[in-house]
């Protein structure tokens, strides 16, 4: 899980959420950056999120925070966020590396897809 990894999707009861790329504070997508020391930072669509994780291969476990930065542009900005803190923030999620691309993850909270991400190239 080390690396950069970059939001791609997320999925509310089985419905695609759209994830505004454009914000106020931030370009490109949501991004995660896992340190091999146990850190976790990285920003939401607004907001700057840091914390813990550990990965066991497979179930990820985590503790995030995140700044409390209101976006009013572009629309539906702020309510995209909230729908990836509740699904993201569980404390519990865990992974699954596609067979055909090691590079890309999908996140699971329980049976239920909630995200997807792909890890940024190196350089």
């Amino acid at each position: 899980m080390q690396g950069t990894w970059l939001l791609e999707s997320i999925t509310v009861y089985g419905r695609p959420v759209v994830i505004p790329l454009e914000s106020p504070r931030w370009s490109g997508p949501p991004i995660f950056r896992f340190w091999s020391d146990g850190r976790v930072t990285g920003h939401l669509p607004c907001n700057a999120v840091s914390g813990s994780y550990e990965f066991d291969g497979h179930i990820l476990t985590w503790d995030m925070r995140s700044e409390a930065i209101a976006c009013l542009e572009p629309e539906g900005v702020m309510q995209a966020e909230e729908q990836l803190h509740s699904l993201l923030w569980s404390d519990t999620v865990s992974v699954e590396f596609d067979e055909q691309d090691s590079a890309l993850a999908t996140l699971f909270a329980g049976d239920y897809v909630v995200a997807t991400f792909r890890r940024a190239p190196a350089g």
